[in-house]
């Protein structure tokens, strides 16, 4: 379990890759959803900072905190494709410095980020759906990444395994489940609309 762990984790270092160049080299973001990467990266911000106070092993939640910084490039990619205002980039990486910051600082204590990670089930629902919407609306997965998500697939499949062995808590199993569900969603749209996307 703890060799799964850190193999994770050196997996982690490249899962998003394959999305950040499919953007790139598409040079474009269309068929993405922004609110699925702003509140994907939050979710991922959680799970980092939940592990991080719940003083847990690294390798049972760093890969979260490597995926958030990646995701954070995407974000960036995302907001300079779509043109999005500088308010609202602003005000979401404020609140992610925000989140960060009061735990580094002390102010959100280990229950306060129990109850973020309870409550991020449900933030990783909303952070998918407006993506497969988007998808079922436009018949096409546009310039989501097939590698990237089919990574997250197997990447929750082993995060239940390890979750369960590290005794990582019901909320952490939970994502991890939903995650699964989600995220092999995302894979079948990508297998059933693979004509008509570019």
């Amino acid at each position: 379990s703890q060799l799964l762990g850190y193999a994770i984790l050196a997996g982690a270092c490249i899962t998003k890759l394959p999305q950040i160049l499919v953007i790139r080299n598409a040079g474009t973001a269309e068929g993405l959803s922004l609110e699925m990467f702003e509140i994907e990266t939050y979710t991922l911000l959680v799970s980092a900072l939940y592990g991080f106070t719940q003083l847990l092993p690294f390798n049972t939640y760093g890969e979260s905190l490597i995926l958030a910084v990646q995701n954070a490039v995407i974000l960036a990619m995302v907001y300079s494709y779509s043109r999005t205002p500088v308010m609202r980039r602003l005000a979401v990486t404020g609140a992610y410095v925000a989140l960060v910051a009061g735990v580094m600082a002390g102010h959100i204590n280990k229950q306060t980020m129990n109850n973020f990670a309870e409550a991020n089930t449900v933030v990783v629902v909303l952070s998918r759906v407006p993506q497969i919407f988007k998808n079922v609306a436009a018949g096409s997965t546009g310039a989501l990444s097939s590698l990237t998500t089919f990574i997250n697939v197997v990447g929750c499949i082993v995060r239940i395994f390890t979750t369960q062995q590290a005794g990582g808590g019901a909320a952490m199993m939970r994502g991890y489940v939903v995650s699964l569900i989600i995220n092999a969603t995302l894979l079948i749209q990508i297998i059933l609309y693979r004509k008509n996307t570019a």
